[in-house]
């Protein structure tokens, strides 16, 4: 027999300007999940059960605090935005009949900026960074990511337009330390009064050949590793009826 109980909580402040530009948010969530084994049953045969009475607490405690600040420049059509947060976490888990716990600190900041000012360009960049630490019974690990994406999109009329895209990520785990770059290119043509359209991609312009990603689990770091596809260059042609 288990018993489930679950608590969130959260709150949010907003201040928003729509004729000076300015917008601002903080916002502050607890949840609590709590389970209670109040019973336990075990198979000792066929049709032979033994009940145990055992009383654990498996709880799951987060505080997760976010902040955000931008401001809209009409006149050069621009954005500039700064955010941030932290979250803690506090879990507590069975394992082989032994309970343990698990703490998690996940400090993350992020910068975004847009900007259309000038005619027929759109130019946007990112840079997010996050910092988590994460303690078991066992061990202490960490984790740091360094994020920049850009693109730059250009229209000179109706029936062209170019794109680029760009990424860099560095990723910092213990002694170990991996740099990625990944960039793509397309660029999209119609002429006037055609029902053709021709298009033109270069995909993973760095030939990079993995991603790698962490993530945090209730009770791990966990990492993933992708294989990517080599450096493509693709055409195509499009008809419409």
């Amino acid at each position: 027999l288990n018993q489930n109980e679950n608590i969130n909580l959260t709150s949010k402040l907003e201040y928003k300007n729509p004729l000076s530009g300015w917008l601002a948010n903080a916002s502050y969530k607890y949840q609590l999940y709590c389970k209670d084994i109040i019973s336990n049953q075990i198979s000792l045969g066929d049709y032979i059960w033994q009940s145990e009475s055992v009383y654990l607490n498996n709880n799951k405690e987060i505080h997760n605090t976010n902040g955000t600040i931008s401001y809209f420049l009409s006149k050069w059509q621009t954005t500039i935005q700064i955010s941030s947060g932290y979250t803690y976490s506090d879990y507590q888990y069975m394992l082989n009949d032994a309970l343990y716990s698990t703490h998690a600190n996940v400090t993350n900041a992020g910068f975004d900026f847009s900007c259309g000012a000038w005619n027929k360009f759109l130019i946007k960049y990112n840079y997010k960074y996050v910092a988590t630490q994460q303690t078991t019974s066992q061990s202490t690990s960490e984790y740091f990511k360094n994020e920049h994406t850009a693109s730059i999109f250009y229209y000179p009329n109706m029936q062209l337009w170019f794109n680029l895209n760009y990424e860099y990520n560095s990723i910092s785990y213990g002694s170990s330390e991996i740099e990625s770059y990944f960039g793509d290119f397309a660029c999209s043509y119609k002429p006037h009064k055609s029902k053709f359209n021709y298009k033109l991609q270069l995909r993973n312009i760095f030939n990079a050949e993995t991603l790698t990603q962490y993530y945090t689990s209730d009770i791990s770091l966990i990492k993933n590793a992708y294989s990517l596809r080599e450096r493509e260059l693709l055409f195509e042609l499009s008809y419409r009826f």
